[in-house]
């Protein structure tokens, strides 16, 4: 097996562990959606992009490795992944797609690296248990867009990095533990489409 193809596995509802190989430099779209008892994920260390929804609707995945040399994530790949706990996203990754980890309700924590500039619309939507410091919004944060922490009920505190940009519309909204915000000032909050 050299590689994957789009939706290869997709549905296989009984899937519950996969060993990948290791020459794999990607992921394609879906190719473990909807593998609902699958519960835990190493992806390989050669993996530097994961396609759109490869692994959304997992709903019982609560063990997720990525590889320190993963770039890119496309659109709703952890999405509904609402077993999962803890993510560590690699230092090198440079772009998340929108909704990738919408719905992850049990994700507690998530250190953001250095290497994003923009939070993508609703990343983060609805991950209910998810806390945040000020450690966790990295100084290169430029941009978070519209509803990206949406629903995040336990986030209670948000100190933003002082090179922060744009504050999208509804960020923050349903946060309802929030009780302190330090918003940087020239940061455009303006609607854009």
């Amino acid at each position: 097996l050299y590689r994957l193809h789009s939706g290869q596995f997709e549905r296989c509802r009984k899937l519950r562990e996969v060993d990948l190989p290791v020459y794999l430099e990607e992921l394609p779209e879906r190719v473990l959606m909807d593998c609902s008892s699958l519960q835990k994920l190493s992806v390989p260390g050669g993996v530097k992009r994961i396609g759109a929804s490869a692994a959304a609707g997992c709903t019982e995945l609560k063990h997720l490795r990525l590889p320190l040399e993963l770039e890119e994530l496309g659109e709703a790949v952890f999405s509904g992944c609402e077993a999962l706990e803890e993510l560590h996203l690699p230092p090198h990754l440079r772009r998340m797609g929108a909704s990738c980890f919408h719905g992850c309700r049990a994700l507690e924590e998530v250190a953001i690296p250095g290497s994003l500039r923009v939070l993508p619309e609703r990343a983060f939507w609805n991950c209910t248990d998810l806390k945040l410091s000020r450690s966790e919004l990295p100084a290169s944060l430029k941009v978070i867009n519209g509803s990206a922490f949406y629903g995040c009920k336990n986030i209670d505190r948000i100190v933003f990095p002082e090179g922060l940009e744009f504050l999208g519309g509804s960020a923050f909204g349903g946060c309802t533990g929030l009780n302190e915000i330090n918003v940087p000032a020239g940061v455009d909050t303006a609607y854009r489409e």
